[in-house]
């Protein structure tokens, strides 16, 4: 059953389909069913999976103010009806103590923040630093007293559940206070900074990186082994001024080897500090137009001749290399009979023809995307027989008037592409 409803939970959550005023949120109908019919592991499992989607509690949270709760009193759990009276009793349910956090009568947000307070659990941390931000200065003093408390007293704990949701309302109006609870309970030595590089979200990654102290071979890790861009280019800057000043040119050496230009970069500017531009200039024809530019620099200082260099290079790096310093591009004429290169009828990759060579395009599709003449429904093409929408293959239509084709007829436009 737990599974059941865990995926559910997912499939709601990942619609994010807009709904009028007076609509309830079926994510918010299903929690509530949950907290009258279902068990005590179910209420939990779905404020985990609540908790692992940071961006979908927030507008879970925007929902629940949104729909007018007293359309229906079945629509609000038993639990949550005696919040709205009393103090909530001792026994209630993570899942009720939830629900009266994101509820539209700042007073009963402001009794379930007590209760997450008295009782902290880590699924029920998110609600509570959403409740720092709160319109409400009574709900509000009072959840940023209690995140301060709970991130003080227990950091290996509430410190991974806090950031998912505190990276993302830190820009909003009175969103400044949760980013430096955060970073001072990162500055605690209990905090699990280690395991928080491992978060499947990229912005607790970048945060346990920034916040962290790190020994450089684990920012040499980092740097080759991180999922995304932006954790790889910081952790190769921070590594290679590390080796800069304590002069690890091997260290350079390998990050230089990256298969990310963004990496690579960041050896290579290491390298060009410490005077070693040799290095550098075989990366004249590496794949990044940023590489080549620094390359180049230091080729120039080093007397070699670039446009020759690339000349004698044939390697797409090269060809764009040559472009970047102003090539004639004469001798590009002859690349097109070199052994390496690619002859005869080529599959196009739009519609999947191949009458005519790769080197003189078999489809103007693969040329320009889509010209402004093009009409905006699509008409069988002449040549391939599909829908493809702008100018696809040559075709024969006599209105199209483009002279000058091998195709008879003397056009190359599709009829889709014909004028009316």
């Amino acid at each position: 059953m737990d599974d059941a409803v865990v995926d559910e939970l997912d499939r709601l959550l990942a619609d994010g389909r807009r709904r009028g005023r007076d609509e309830p949120d079926p994510v918010l109908a299903l929690l509530t069913t949950l907290d009258v019919t279902g068990d005590e592991a179910t209420g939990p499992a779905a404020l985990a999976v609540l908790a692992r989607r940071p961006r979908a509690l927030i507008r879970l949270d925007a929902d629940a103010r949104r729909v007018r709760w007293w359309l229906s009193e079945d629509y609000l759990p038993p639990d949550l009806l005696r919040l709205g009276t009393r103090l909530p009793e001792p026994g209630a349910s993570p899942l009720s103590v939830a629900l009266a956090c994101t509820h539209g009568d700042g007073r009963i947000r402001e009794r379930g923040v007590r209760e997450i307070v008295a009782r902290p659990v880590p699924e029920l941390v998110p609600f509570l630093v959403l409740r720092t931000g709160d319109w409400v200065r009574q709900v509000r003093d009072q959840a940023r007293a209690g995140l301060a408390v709970l991130l003080h007293d227990d950091p290996a704990r509430m410190l991974p559940v806090a950031l998912g949701v505190g990276l993302r309302i830190e820009g909003w109006l009175r969103g400044s206070f949760v980013r430096k609870q955060l970073v001072a309970a990162a500055a605690d030595p209990r905090a699990p900074l280690e395991s928080l590089l491992g978060s499947p979200d990229r912005r607790v990654r970048a945060f346990a990186f920034g916040a962290g102290t790190w020994r450089p071979d684990r920012k040499v890790s980092v740097a080759l082994t991180a999922p995304d861009v932006r954790l790889r280019s910081a952790a190769a800057e921070a590594a290679a001024r590390d080796c800069v000043w304590s002069g690890r040119v091997e260290v350079l050496r390998r990050l230089a080897g990256s298969p990310h230009a963004e990496v690579r970069v960041q050896a290579l500017t290491g390298l060009v500090r410490l005077g070693r531009d040799a290095e550098v200039v075989p990366y004249l024809d590496d794949a990044s137009s940023l590489v080549r530019a620094l390359a180049r620099a230091a080729a120039s200082r080093e007397g070699v001749d670039v446009p020759q260099y690339y000349r004698s290079r044939v390697t797409p790096g090269a060809i764009d290399g040559f472009a970047e310093v102003g090539g004639d591009g004469r001798h590009l004429i002859g690349l097109l009979a070199h052994p390496s290169g690619r002859s005869g009828p080529a599959p196009c990759g739009r519609c999947g023809c191949s009458s005519k060579p790769r080197t003189t395009s078999c489809c103007r599709c693969c040329a320009i995307r889509r010209h402004p003449w093009c009409a905006r429904r699509p008409r069988p093409c002449g040549r391939c027989r599909r829908r493809c929408r702008g100018s696809c293959c040559p075709t024969t239509d006599p209105r199209s008037g483009w002279p000058g084709t091998d195709w008879p007829g003397g056009s190359d436009r599709s009829p889709s592409c014909a004028p009316r």
